[in-house]
């Protein structure tokens, strides 16, 4: 009984280190946001979120074909193979991240002779390489410190990030020397520190010709779809926000992107259940199948459902004063942005434990297909829906990609679940 308590105590403990840690995340974002909207004004930050799409995107591909295949093989593995697996691993994410500020690197320097090349200098194509690839590195070391149950690391890097990113803004708004370009150098700074932190904290990499192609076929036949989808996935999520750009102008995508920072303060949840969830049905897939796996992830949308439901209520309710109060008294007449992301970010939370179902099934197909057939949609539809309706457009378009992805996830995974009632069940 003792034993019993003692493990309630400690994993209630580490549930709240958890959500603290995500809190400290979404919190450093959205402070980041509000200062350089104040600081640099509408514009400039429009400007920004659309260099940060690189970073986005670059994030989407190392976790489509890393930490998400981790976070499903390793917890079923035995401690002396994971230990194997996860130095393999290392070895890959660090080559991945030199490869990615290379391409990056010769990419932006290549189109900026085409075009942006008052915003493309070489100061920002430097800065934005070497954030992405730092960035890609430290969040491979935040996955394996919770896979690792070390909570404390997580949250020591995370505030150390914090620190540094908050105080680095300020000093450079006193130094007079705050823009695009700095901020980026900054961040880089900031996530190689971390990374050479979470470097000696975790498993050494061992780069090992053989071990390294296990590796890479072993997340291959894993995320062969998921790759696919971040393409897709990018397009949905961003495309809508790109065309603004170009229809309505930068201040437009920095209307949606406040609006987007005050809706992300429900990444505390979302990203708590990123990093807790698919570990944990994992395990218990491993332990009970399919059956107890769908129980588990039923009990946790309902439960967590109700504090996501009241948060964006609330949020909705008090948007004016919400948006004048962070950015100013000029953008409270963004508030109806602000709404429309509550009731899009209700569908955005339904998607997550459906996409965990599937990718601990390691069925990953219907994932790539949802996110394909929104990013045909958003293709097509973007600059009718903008030219005609504006933000709200936008806003139209991300509600309707939203119902395609949850569409084609509910049917597969009723597919998958009769299939498993009524035969031997394959999870490949």
């Amino acid at each position: 009984m003792g034993t019993r308590i003692g493990n309630m105590k400690s994993g209630m403990g580490r549930s709240i280190l958890v959500l603290f840690d995500q809190g400290l995340v979404s919190g450093t974002s959205f402070l980041t946001g509000i200062l350089l909207t104040r600081l640099l004004g509408l514009e400039a930050y429009g400007v920004f979120v659309l260099l940060w799409m690189v970073v986005l995107f670059g994030l989407s591909v190392t976790q489509a074909l890393i930490t998400k295949p981790l976070q499903s093989i390793a917890p079923k593995m035995d401690k002396e193979d994971s230990d194997i697996y996860l130095s393999d691993l290392h070895a890959v994410q660090l080559l991945f991240s030199m490869l990615t500020f290379i391409i990056i690197l010769l990419a932006l320097y290549v189109f900026s002779f085409f075009a942006f090349r008052e915003v493309l200098d070489i100061q920002t194509i430097f800065g934005l390489s070497m954030v992405t690839a730092a960035m890609l590195a430290y969040d491979f070391y935040r996955k394996c410190f919770f896979l690792k149950n070390d909570i404390l690391a997580a949250v020591f890097s995370d505030t150390l990030l914090a620190i540094l990113q908050i105080g680095g803004i300020f000093l450079l708004a006193l130094l007079d020397s705050l823009s695009v370009s700095s901020f980026l150098l900054l961040a880089a700074f900031n996530y190689l520190l971390l990374v050479l932190f979470g470097f000696f904290k975790i498993i050494r990499p061992r780069f090992q010709k053989k071990a390294l192609k296990n590796v890479l076929q072993k997340h291959y036949a894993f995320s062969k779809w998921l790759l696919g989808t971040v393409a897709a996935q990018w397009v949905c999520g961003n495309f809508f926000i790109i065309c603004a750009g170009s229809i309505l102008g930068t201040a437009a995508v920095g209307a949606v992107r406040i609006a987007q920072n005050v809706i992300g303060l429900t990444h505390v949840i979302f990203l708590a259940m990123e990093n807790i969830v698919p570990i944990s049905a994992a395990r218990i897939f491993k332990e009970g199948g399919p059956e107890r796996l769908f129980a588990f992830l039923k009990r946790i949308t309902i439960r967590i459902g109700w504090g996501v439901m009241l948060l964006l209520l609330l949020v909705a309710l008090g948007a004016p004063y919400i948006l004048s109060f962070l950015y100013g008294a000029e953008n409270e007449q963004y508030s109806y942005i602000l709404i429309g992301f509550c009731i899009i970010y209700l569908l955005v939370y339904i998607s997550y434990p459906l996409r965990f179902a599937l990718r601990t099934l390691e069925i990953t197909k219907p994932i790539f297909i949802a996110y394909i057939i929104s990013a045909v949609f958003s293709l097509f539809a973007a600059d009718i829906f903008i030219s005609n309706w504006g933000i709200g457009g936008v806003l139209g378009g991300l509600f309707i990609t939203q119902l395609i992805t949850q569409f084609v996830y509910i049917f597969s995974l009723w597919k998958t679940k009769k299939y498993y009632e009524n035969h031997s069940f394959d999870t490949r």
